[in-house]
Parts: structure tokens; C-alpha cells; sequence
């Protein structure tokens, strides 16, 4: 819900999409082309460019309601039918060094309270507003390294989403439900 003046989200949201647009040319040669960008939304898709043939992964939908009083919103959706997904097909991990050197694997995408995968950093909507981050307020990641512009989320979701994507995996199942014997008839030995 819009409750700051909608005059400066649009002029902020313009701001973030013409700094996109501005290095169009260089995100759709990394697979990342925006479809669609008509206030709140933007919505941009993600290819795997490395892969051959280029795999489409995701797209998403990133909300700027309220901006930047709030951060924007990312949505996992199909990118034909806009719908929010439940799951996405890709992990997008982060590695982290513990305390005892040992590696371990992140998953950034997380569940919200609705079920929906959300990207669990700062500069996200979702993630300021998780239970487990209330401590995190969003205000003191606004104008920090660019947390929460377009730019830096779109460098964020091809950094830990599509940039360690190497290879097509497929696995098949063959199952025999009930084989079925089929009988050969040679006409002439069929009796009259």
C-alpha cells in the first residue's frame, strides 16, 4: 500500500529504471532483460547465457511500493503468466567461512510467513520484514553501498542466482508398471 507521495516513488522508481535501461545492452549479453516496467513493478528475467543452448531460470518481480521509505519487493514469477511462484528451480547459495575455517553453503532463498520464496539479504522488503530480522531495520541499510537500488539488486540475484550455474543435470526414472506381451499372427495358420 502507497502511503508516502506516489510523485516521489515514481520519480525515484523512473530514476532506478533508467539507470538499468542506461546499461540495458550489457545485462541482456549476461542473460538479465527487463519485460516489462510500468510503476511499482518491474519485471526481469534471468538466463543462464553460459549454458548452451542459454537456459531461461526466473524471472522476478520487484515491487517499489512506498520507495525508499521501504525497499523494494522481489517476487519469484512465471514469466508468462506474471503469478507468484511457490518454488524456484535453483538454490542460490552463498558459501560462508564459520568460525572454525570450516565452509559452509547458504541458502538465500527463504520462505516468508505466506509460503512464498523470498532473497534473504538487506535491501529486500521481505527480508527487513521477517520476524527473524527485526532487529535489521531497513533504515540503516538505505543509501549504504546502494542496498536496496535496482542495480544492486539485480547484481545480487546474478551473483548467487545464475553466475555458478555450469552444466544441465537431467535425471531419468524408468518404471515398468506391467510389461505387456503383444502375440504375432501369421494369417495363413489361422484355421477356418
Amino acid at each position: 500500500m502507497q502511503t508516502i507521495n506516489p510523485e516521489i516513488s515514481i520519480e525515484k522508481f523512473d530514476k532506478e529504471v533508467n539507470q538499468f535501461l542506461s546499461s540495458e545492452e550489457m545485462h541482456r549479453k549476461r542473460g538479465i532483460i527487463m519485460l516489462k516496467r510500468e510503476f511499482p513493478n518491474v519485471i526481469l528475467s534471468f538466463s543462464a547465457i553460459q549454458l548452451k543452448p542459454a537456459v531461461h531460470v526466473f524471472a522476478v518481480k520487484v515491487n517499489f511500493d512506498n520507495y525508499d521509505l521501504d525497499p523494494p519487493s522481489i517476487r519469484f514469477i512465471d514469466p508468462f503468466t506474471w503469478e507468484d511462484l511457490p518454488n524456484i528451480p535453483i538454490p542460490m547459495l552463498r558459501r560462508m567461512i564459520k568460525d572454525n575455517g570450516m565452509m559452509e553453503l547458504q541458502p538465500l532463498v527463504q520462505q516468508d510467513t505466506t509460503g512464498l520464496p523470498f532473497i534473504c539479504f538487506p535491501g529486500v522488503r521481505e527480508y527487513h520484514r521477517h520476524p527473524a530480522h527485526s532487529g535489521n531495520s531497513w533504515l540503516l541499510h538505505r543509501k549504504v553501498d546502494g542496498e536496496g537500488t535496482l542495480g544492486f539488486l539485480v547484481e545480487k540475484i546474478f551473483e548467487y542466482g545464475i553466475s555458478a550455474i555450469s552444466s544441465f543435470q537431467f535425471q531419468t526414472i524408468t518404471q515398468v508398471v506391467s510389461p505387456i506381451a503383444q502375440i504375432g499372427f501369421d494369417p495363413n495358420l489361422i484355421p477356418t
